[in-house]
């Protein structure tokens, strides 16, 4: 033990004894550090002798555990020990355990191990963690990415730890900053101080007490960092937290106070000014002077939005580790927070005018019926010097965002909205561009509909709920949804994460849809980040009523087995269906049901593609060696005459004139799926009798559909309107059933012509992600649709007596159609 120590071992943290024998080792250790120790035996008479000794030494329990496990340690979490020994081997050898079994074990930034007898015990330490990304400003990097670098990430994902620390965060309402990742440490900001965890195994490394830092946050107004920006970052070995007049480095590793930075006066000779922006490139810390007179509205509940401070009146730098400006730049208007971008010796911002009617007005009360959203005058973007601050280039052509990330990867500056849950009035969405960053140069500007801040990596901009080509602008065939969820996204190259009512996520590596790791809640923006090889879920919680089993800070790992996949996932046929079945590898067993149990491994073993022939539920889980079996993989399938092929060349699209856009319907696993947010009109009119033209793909061979029975199921991931046409002949004749949730109706509506008529109404919505099976009754002049069995809306005296059906989608970003079946009346 001596050897160990003097040979510079960690003394707290915590310790595997991978071999510990009588436990003389692990007693030891106990009794002259503070580390916690788990130690391993597959000796039962060697567990019970170190239990004994550790029991009356009275640390078993406590600062020891014992198992009786095999000496691979694969019982045990991967990568969380500071410290790896193995007592036997100080008698019997090193080759009482192996190296991958003690490097498997060690923590990738810190862990060491020695193994082997005195004299001759080598330090170990974890190979290299290639593909470990960082986190280390609000959204990933100064460059606002919101994408770090890790390709480690991937499904399905698993907890290496949990813990309630107790530490008093503020309310989620409020939007506190990121959660931030380097060098193996996780750094959480709380309602009064600033914490560092070790991001691999929990334990709490240090604290650093200020009081109130984060108590502007800590309310309903939804604002918060989505706005202002974080008030955090870190680099290699330094971590920053801007308070109203200055700036603090702390050592990373000890959290001791290095130094605090102040504010640069407005004119010489002035106090510190308010410090808005933050952030650490290369030595140099960038920041703002906040507009403390521009106040803008809260978004939610009333909040005191005293010291939510949205655009600056200037931008400096200054040296980290002196303190000393380097250079200032004044703009001629304002620079909004989020247009900072940083990266490849250049600072991108945008300087433009103000929008008035973001600003907080004292009368107002509550957020619905607030004032129109409306443009503002365009502004400048400007590119900035890091060293000198000198201007390198600039473009006044048509700079009408309020948000820039860049790639320095393919020097392409990205500008967008944030339009996002509860924004501002002036993020009017539905537009992006590229610039080019060496000339300034716009180089694509395209309509696009997103709901997310952008996330670059690669050539790819992801957005929620699709994807763009970075050099081009053009769209690339991808697209996801998610439950409700007022955040934004983050992302790495393998995963993009979100709140989806519980944890969302998208794995990239494959085509798995959206998944979720349920039981909690994540925060408002961004809570979950993907760095290390972890996803890092900091609680939210704090003070939360909402009913979730889980109120604790995560560390998810990529852990277990995928769950089959079924070729096709579902399906609605006429006929008989084959079903195939894929896993992940080759020596994987998938074992199935069609009875509606769960499958074992007592199971039908898949041998060949499974064929049904009458609707029926398929069940398949995967079970390989040594590791817990996958999920279970459901696939319900349809056989039904009546059913209508939903892909082929019998479908045509329809979308109303108006926009220079057009729709994206997908077909895949029997399912349409409208994933443009195609839609005439006003998104803000919320009155159903408005006619509201959409995109519509209608069914165009076969009998024409006079009298009969239509069956469909629908969902959506928006809250727009979705529904079907009936008795359609052309784009200006058919009949309309539509829902939508955000404006609560339900109508069944004719257009003839230039007439649009409302024929019967329901105010009601309806709910995200839910499925619901509608049926229309068509006979004669009558016409009665039910949802899900339930009477809803008809009509008595309709003057279309025939046509074929469709799907028709407004504004309804993954509005979903499937099972289509209809049914004559004379048959």
């Amino acid at each position: 033990m001596k050897e160990i120590l003097h040979s510079g071992a960690p003394t707290a943290g915590w310790c595997v004894d991978l071999g510990c024998g009588d436990g003389a080792l692990a007693c030891a250790l106990a009794e002259q550090t503070s580390l916690t120790i788990c130690a391993v035996d597959p000796d039962r008479s060697n567990v019970d002798t170190a239990r004994r000794r550790l029991r009356e030494a009275g640390l078993l329990g406590t600062r020891v555990t014992v198992h009786h496990t095999p000496l691979d340690g694969r019982h045990l979490p991967p990568r969380f020990a500071d410290l790896v020994v193995s007592g036997r081997s100080v008698t019997e050898g090193a080759d009482v355990v192996t190296r991958d079994a003690v490097t498997r074990l060690l923590h990738p930034f810190v862990g060491k191990a020695w193994v082997g007898q005195a004299g001759a015990m080598p330090t170990i330490t974890a190979p290299d963690l290639s593909g470990a990304g960082q986190w280390t400003h609000q959204y990933a990097d100064a460059a606002n990415t919101n994408c770090s670098a890790d390709t480690l990430l991937h499904g399905p994902l698993g907890a290496l730890w949990f813990k309630d620390f107790g530490f008093t965060m503020p309310n989620r309402h409020g939007r506190g900053p990121a959660p931030l990742f380097t060098q193996g440490r996780l750094i959480v900001e709380g309602r009064d101080a600033l914490r560092c965890v070790d991001a691999y195994n929990g334990r709490v490394l240090w604290e650093y007490a200020l009081p109130g830092i984060l108590a502007a946050n800590d309310q309903d107004h939804i604002m918060g960092v989505s706005g202002t920006g974080s008030n955090v970052c870190v680099d290699q070995s330094r971590v920053y937290i801007r308070r109203p007049h200055d700036c603090l480095c702390l050592d990373l590793e000890t959290g001791v106070l290095l130094r605090a930075i102040p504010a640069p006066p407005p004119t010489p000779g002035a106090e510190p000014g308010t410090w808005g922006f933050l952030a650490c490139v290369n030595n140099t810390l960038f920041g703002t002077l906040a507009d403390t007179a521009h106040t803008v509205e809260f978004r939610y509940i009333r909040g005191d939005m005293s010291s939510q401070f949205t655009e600056s009146r200037m931008v400096f730098a200054v040296d980290s580790e002196t303190g000393r400006e380097k250079w200032r730049y004044t703009p001629k208007h304002s620079v909004r927070n989020n247009t900072i971008a940083i990266g490849n010796g250049r600072l991108y911002c945008i300087d433009r005018a103000q929008a008035p009617f973001d600003r907080l007005d004292p009368d107002y009360k509550e957020l619905r019926g607030q004032r129109d959203v409306r443009p503002f005058p365009p502004g400048v973007l400007v590119a900035l010097d890091t060293s000198t601050g000198r201007e390198i280039w600039r473009n006044d052509e048509a700079i009408w965002g309020t948000l820039l990330a860049l790639s320095t990867e393919h020097n392409v500056l990205v500008m967008t909205y944030q339009n996002t849950s509860f924004k501002l009035r002036s993020e009017l969405g539905g537009r992006m561009a590229a610039f080019n960053t060496t000339t300034g140069k716009r180089t694509w500007d395209i309509e696009a509909s997103y709901k997310s801040r952008p996330m670059l990596t690669g050539k790819t901009i992801y957005a929620q709920p699709g994807a763009w080509d970075l050099v081009t602008g053009k769209t690339k065939p991808f697209a996801f949804s998610r439950a409700y969820g007022c955040g934004t996204v983050s992302a790495c190259k393998t995963m993009l994460l979100f709140r989806s009512g519980t944890l969302g996520f998208v794995d990239l590596t494959g085509n798995y849809g959206t998944e979720n790791y349920g039981g909690f809640r994540p925060g408002c923006w961004i809570n979950a980040i993907p760095a290390g090889g972890l996803v890092l879920i900091p609680d939210a919680t704090d003070r939360c009523r909402c009913s979730y089993l889980i109120k604790a800070s995560l560390a998810l790992m990529p852990y277990g087995v995928r769950a089959p996949r079924l070729h096709p996932a579902t399906a609605a046929v006429s006929g008989p269906l084959d079903i195939t079945v894929d896993t992940e590898a080759d020596a994987d067993q998938a074992r199935y049901t069609l009875d509606g149990s769960d499958p074992t491994e007592e199971a039908a073993l898949y041998e060949k593609p499974v064929r049904v022939t009458t609707t029926s539920t398929l069940k398949v889980r995967t079970f390989r060696h040594g590791a817990p079996p996958s999920a279970v993989a459901i696939g319900t399938f349809v056989i039904d005459p009546a059913i209508v092929p939903i892909d082929g060349d019998n479908w045509a699209v329809h979308d109303a004139p108006g926009r220079s856009n057009t729709s994206r319907w997908e077909i895949a696993n029997g399912t349409a799926t409208e994933t443009s947010n195609f839609y005439i009109g006003e998104a803000k009119d919320r009155d159903w009798r408005t006619e509201r033209p959409g995109t519509y793909r209608v069914y165009t061979p076969g009998e024409v559909c006079k009298d009969g029975e239509l069956t469909v199921e629908l969902s959506s991931s928006d809250n727009d309107g979705l529904g079907i046409v009936l008795r359609w002949q052309a784009p200006d004749r058919y009949l309309l059933w539509a829902m939508d949730a955000e404006r609560s109706f339900h109508i069944l509506a004719m257009k003839d012509g230039k007439t649009y008529e409302i024929l019967d109404v329901a105010e009601v919505g309806y709910k995200a992600n839910q499925w619901y099976r509608l049926k229309a009754t068509l006979r004669g002049n009558a016409v009665a649709v039910t949802i899900d069995g339930k009477e809803d809306v008809s009509a008595t005296d309709v003057k279309l007596p025939e046509g074929t059906f469709g799907f028709y989608s407004w504004g309804s970003t993954g509005a979903k159609f499937r099972g289509a079946a209809w049914r004559p009346a004379n048959k």
